[in-house]
């Protein structure tokens, strides 16, 4: 699995974990912590930076936490879930001392591009992508007696798909197919001009695949139009008003907390919950990661 679906699973097992807690479901909670642990174990051997290694386990030690300040007085944690927490805890700062063991290279972006095309006998097609492809490949769904599909490449007609050679489901559906295409070297452009074949059948192709090299990603920028804000009572600030990625990346929104408030995030936003009696300046981190790089921004909570 990859490190950002990981990163996704992750976050949405942590938010799962806050609100059965929030419900006081605690059996539903330690399910879903013990979910969170696993996840987490695959996080640590991704190449996750360490900073965001320490946001992770920071999410791991908030939920355990919670859940066992929730037990107070019942039933405690099992056994083997804490040695689980244990473990990880373990291995992470094996990680953080040997930076060696995870690398810190990726090579490739791989993108799924939607697409609705359908065929029903032998023809020609082309379709435009959104940059030159290091690899290519179509998932969709046949029905009938068998289909081909080539790509152009080279001058040459390159295999892609061949209902002789690929594996389709009960539905006839098949997934991300490349048989000749799984690597391109020195592809031209940007247009894939596709040669389909079909005898006595119908071809659909719903998503096209393929990668492309990585370039330079950059790490979310802060929008803000201030750094100081006003909190009185439960305060809701939107953070994705508050940072913008230059990609257009999905963000994934933390941040720290300070003593007498109530910090907690949920997907884009930051609720503030400050204490009976507390007032002044609350200086906090909030962090905003585009699942490769991330930016860390101090704000002011005025607390009134």
């Amino acid at each position: 699995m990859e490190q950002s679906q990981l990163v996704k699973d992750f976050v949405e097992s942590y938010y799962k974990a806050q609100q059965h807690l929030d419900a006081s479901r605690v059996d539903s909670a330690r399910k879903q912590y013990y979910l969170l642990l696993d996840i987490y174990s695959k996080l640590m051997k991704t190449n996750m930076d360490e900073f965001q290694r320490e946001l992770a386990y920071d999410q791991i030690t908030k939920v355990f936490n919670r859940i066992k300040e929730v037990q107070k007085g019942t039933t405690k944690m099992p056994l083997n879930i804490i040695v689980a927490g244990v473990l990880i805890i373990v291995f992470s700062i094996i990680v953080a001392l040997n930076p060696g063991i995870v690398g810190l290279t990726t090579f490739q972006d791989e993108i799924s591009q939607p697409v609705t095309l359908v065929f029903e006998n032998t023809t020609v097609s082309t379709g435009m992508l959104k940059q030159v492809p290091l690899s290519f490949a179509i998932s969709g769904k046949f029905e009938g007696e068998s289909a081909k599909v080539f790509l152009e490449h080279k001058e040459q007609l390159v295999l892609v798909f061949d209902t002789e050679q690929v594996a389709l489901d009960d539905e006839g559906k098949f997934t991300k197919s490349c048989l000749d295409t799984c690597t391109l070297n020195d592809f031209e452009g940007v247009v894939a001009k596709l040669f389909v074949e079909v005898i006595n059948g119908r071809l659909e192709v719903n998503e096209l695949i393929y990668h492309i090299e990585r370039t330079e990603n950059q790490p979310p920028e802060w929008i803000g139009e201030s750094k100081d804000f006003a909190v009185k009572g439960k305060t809701i600030i939107d953070l994705s008003k508050q940072f913008k990625d230059p990609e257009g990346d999905e963000l994934v929104f933390l941040s720290t907390t300070e003593d007498g408030i109530d910090i907690r995030v949920e997907r884009n936003q930051m609720i503030i919950i400050p204490k009976a009696g507390v007032t002044g300046d609350k200086i906090i981190t909030v962090i905003a990661s585009d699942l490769g790089k991330l930016t860390k921004i101090p704000i002011t909570l005025k607390v009134s």
